[in-house]
């Protein structure tokens, strides 16, 4: 079990000028610390716990004046931490906040490691694993949609999912233990019917939870979306459209754009980074040479490719072969300038061929959201596919999946020796490393390696 004995202070508020910065201290002698910093009539030991005040904060060894503000008190063990907590909240800024916390850091606190607030909340008990991950979620969120679902996990959705199948899977354990004495004809009638029957609805559960794996990998990392396609077939004039912004210069004169442009997107709460790249071609000089070739790179690793075509121009063989080198289940294939007066209607069928038959395909032109509609219809299609589930309220994390899949691999070992009493040891054994690796989930089951891995993603002041 690891302890923690020292008290430890850092600013939990991002840098930078802001109207506010908050310094956290936490620990035993958080208490016995602030009254060191803190310069009010009120006795900071004796305030009552979730009481604010008013105050000036200064330097414990000349008593200079450095700021005043407002000081937070959060008794032990109802604090985030589960240890005693004082908050001074100051005027925001790097200087100041700064001074401050080595004032905080003379009077006796020591600076806190990465995620160090929210690793005592969990040895405290305060939180499970899979609340505190869910912290960093929230912290990192790109889209609304990712925040909520990392909001309910803070709040508990996951781990209540993973304490009932723990539990489920426990009383399982105890009854086939409690029958190892038992001779295969003594054993009661339907016994291990039954534990099959309870086995089979605990590992549909645990697949089904599985399935949300791609889904949360989507909300936390989001999806590379490569805008591509000859020269001047409309791509930056297509991410801008998107944007609403005109972020990628667009004109008339072919290679324009030269490298790629990434710029983030939320789509139906799935953050994308729309990456636009230099027109494909045989490029005349070594600027855009390199230009295309990082296109080739990008399109190795794209997550969706919308391939561009002009509409107003003749089928080229050219785009043909480019679309025969992608991958058809994650390529758009988007016929331009749909708003020409000249826009061919008919090119998309003439693009496409046998090998290519699996495309989705829209018209599109940049002028009006109106224009992108087919795009955005295929592109919700596409990343539907690529979550492969319905929305459960709750994701797995690629650790969460990991260890799911541990127990779900014990599980099917522990029903295949379930047939007779003289495996039945066997079958035991199984299921406790399936309630073992259910107990890594949540926290049940820790190592410090483990709480290390976790925790590295945190910052400072969290």
């Amino acid at each position: 079990m690891e302890l923690f004995t020292g008290t430890i202070a850092a600013i939990a508020t991002a840098a930078g000028a802001a109207g506010v910065a908050i310094i956290r201290i936490s620990g035993s002698e958080a208490l016995k610390i602030a009254t060191r910093v803190v310069k009010s009539r009120r006795i900071i030991t004796d305030v009552p716990r979730g009481c604010f005040f008013y105050a000036e904060f200064v330097d414990p060894e000349t008593g200079e004046s450095i700021d005043n503000g407002v000081v937070l008190i959060f008794r032990g063990p109802g604090s985030f931490t589960g240890e005693d907590v004082v908050e001074l909240q100051g005027h925001g800024g790097d200087v100041v906040s700064g001074r401050l916390l080595e004032a905080v850091f003379a009077a006796g606190a020591t600076p806190a490691a990465a995620g160090e607030f929210t690793r005592r909340a969990f040895l405290n008990g305060r939180l499970d694993l899979t609340q505190a991950e869910a912290v960093i979620d929230l912290i990192q969120a790109q889209t609304a949609r990712a925040a909520r679902a990392a909001h309910e996990q803070a709040q508990g959705a996951l781990r209540h999912h993973i304490e009932r199948l723990y539990n489920e899977l426990i009383v399982i354990c105890a009854d086939i233990e409690a029958m190892l004495d038992f001779d295969e004809g003594e054993l009661p009638e339907s016994f291990l019917d039954n534990a099959h029957i309870a086995l089979t609805s605990i590992t549909a559960k645990m697949s089904k939870l599985c399935q949300t794996r791609a889904e949360g990998a989507l909300l936390r990392k989001g999806l590379l979306v490569v805008i591509a396609g000859k020269v001047n077939a409309g791509k930056s004039s297509l991410l801008n459209a998107m944007l609403e912004m005109p972020r990628a210069i667009v004109t008339s004169v072919p290679g324009t754009t030269r490298d790629t442009i990434e710029e983030s997107f939320s789509f139906k709460g799935i953050p994308l980074r729309l990456t636009d790249t230099a027109g494909i071609r045989n490029a005349p000089g070594e600027a855009e040479q390199a230009g295309v070739a990082r296109t080739q790179q990008v399109l190795q690793v794209a997550d969706i490719i919308l391939y561009v075509v002009d509409g107003t121009a003749e089928v080229d063989q050219f785009d043909r072969d480019m679309l025969r080198t992608l991958p058809p289940q994650r390529t758009i294939l988007l016929i331009n300038k749909s708003d020409h007066s000249d826009f061919n209607g008919s090119l998309a069928q003439k693009l496409v061929d046998q090998t290519t038959t699996t495309l989705a395909t829209a018209e599109c032109n940049t002028l009006s959201s109106e224009g992108l509609s087919g795009l955005f219809k295929s592109l919700d299609n596409i990343i539907k596919t690529i979550s492969g589930s319905e929305n459960q309220g709750v994701t797995v994390s690629e650790r969460h999946y990991q260890e799911l899949n541990i127990a779900l691999t014990a599980l099917n070992e522990a029903q295949l020796n379930l047939a007779t009493s003289l495996t039945m040891v066997i079958a035991a054994a199984s299921l406790r490393q399936g309630a073992e690796a259910l107990g890594r989930i949540t926290g049940r089951v820790y190592s410090n390696d483990l709480l290390d891995t976790i925790f590295s993603r945190f910052c400072v002041g969290k």
